[in-house]
């Protein structure tokens, strides 16, 4: 797995902050939606906007979120020397459970150099909205 998806899993998976707060919560009505959102940003650079994405960044603090950014940048730099960077990230299929609390998105990621790869995003829904687990 590559080293930019495979971190934004990982920030995804490990960061466990809960928060009432509505701010940066992305108004998407599928899972399939918040993960092509959040991979459209990455893409673009917009890592907060990715974070924005990540149900467990609602209350991190400042400081704490200036470093997620800036382990992200670091993740795709690294990633643009060794595959070109992530040049497209398309939603393929979902599975959600039958309360539609969380769902399990597939994502074909398509690389520079033309390589690709599948991955597994889990998605939860917090708040009445999608965000990525």
């Amino acid at each position: 797995m590559n080293k930019l998806v495979a971190l934004a899993a990982a920030l995804a998976f490990l960061l466990s902050c809960k928060s009432e707060s509505k701010e940066g919560i992305v108004e998407k009505s599928t899972p399939s939606e918040i993960v092509e959102t959040a991979y459209a940003h990455l893409l673009k650079g917009e890592y907060d906007g990715y974070l924005s994405c990540v149900q467990s960044c609602d209350s991190i603090p400042e400081r704490y979120r200036k470093s997620l950014v800036n382990v992200l940048k670091q993740a795709a730099e690294n990633e643009r020397k060794e595959r070109k960077g992530i040049v497209s990230a398309n939603a393929i299929a979902e599975n959600t459970n039958e309360k539609k609390t969380y769902s399990v998105v597939r994502v074909d990621i398509t690389y520079g150099d033309s390589t690709k790869e599948e991955i597994a995003v889990p998605v939860v829904k917090y708040n009445g909205k999608w965000r990525l687990k």
